[in-house]
């Protein structure tokens, strides 16, 4: 990952990995609040609470964009009003699935991780 003496860059986030279920009779995946690091040939999702950190290869990633208000997989777990309202995130896409963030500065996070990792 990144140099010693180079840190990476960190967002505060809410995530939701690719593989991730419902809890048991939820009908939607909760987010996940952690931060999210942006190293030179990865990014790695940090749960706050602990446990094991997320690895996303950069080779892996295939697009990244940001959300808009209104897509179903954005803020199922806010009331309907303030997901029409608020969806500052964004979403990279991998070859393992599709993840979504949660922080402010969506699109220029999106923006700054395609031209990071060369994506178009």
């Amino acid at each position: 990952l990144a140099m010693p003496d180079e840190p990476p860059e960190r967002w505060e986030v809410a995530a939701v990995g690719p593989a991730w279920e419902p809890a048991p009779g939820e009908d939607f995946v909760r987010p996940v609040a952690g931060s999210l690091e942006v190293h030179a040939d990865a990014l790695v999702f940090r749960p706050a609470a602990g446990g094991e950190a997320q690895v996303i290869p950069a080779s892996g990633i295939r697009a990244v964009g940001p959300l808009t208000p209104g897509t179903p997989m954005v803020g199922g777990w806010m009331p309907k009003w303030q997901r029409r309202l608020r969806s500052p995130g964004f979403a990279v896409d991998t070859e393992a699935g599709g993840w979504v963030f949660d922080s402010p500065h969506g699109p220029k996070r999106a923006d700054a991780l395609s031209r990071r990792f060369g994506i178009v």
